[in-house]
């Protein structure tokens, strides 16, 4: 929260780590943007990977009509696709993070 000094009330402050250039400064960005194909087969990959996950949930709860194998291949589907889902979206916000504070150095 952050001290309104015009009307006295609190709103919300956003940390700006990156604060903006001083005026009449031109700075440069370090890191180089992806190349559009490399950015395209990340979206279709992504889109191809929940495509699947998302059949295999369906086509595990269609098929599946007793309730002890339903856990099992429920659990199943969570080890083989929500987790390394998890694990992947981690890492790469971990190689994000670190790749903005190389740049802040």
């Amino acid at each position: 929260m952050v001290h309104s000094t015009n009307t006295g009330a609190l709103t919300l402050g956003y940390a700006n780590s990156r604060p903006p250039p001083a005026r009449g400064r031109v700075t440069s960005s370090r890191r180089p943007w992806p190349r559009p194909g490399v950015v395209a087969a990340v979206v279709a990959g992504a889109i191809g990977w929940l495509l699947l996950g998302c059949s295999g949930l369906v086509w595990t709860i269609a098929f599946t009509a007793d309730q002890r194998p339903l856990v099992l291949a429920l659990a199943v589907f969570a080890l083989g696709f929500v987790a390394p889902s998890v694990l992947a979206t981690v890492v790469a916000y971990r190689i994000e993070e670190q790749q903005g504070r190389a740049d802040d150095d």
